[in-house]
């Protein structure tokens, strides 16, 4: 296998491990973003479920 015909065959793979992950990595930085802001992750509606501040 020449060197043309291997770096196009890693950007092929490359391509399409990122078509395949996208949408895991995106729920999961969500999931993240929502557990960091004080929230809990609420899995059967896939949202945030966060405290509303209380008035004194």
């Amino acid at each position: 296998m020449n060197r043309r015909s291997y770096i196009g065959l890693v950007i092929v793979v490359v391509v399409l491990l990122s078509v395949i992950t996208a949408p895991y990595c995106g729920r999961w930085w969500r999931i993240d973003k929502c557990l960091d802001s004080g929230g809990a992750w609420d899995e059967q509606t896939e949202q945030c479920a966060s405290k509303e501040p209380t008035a004194p």
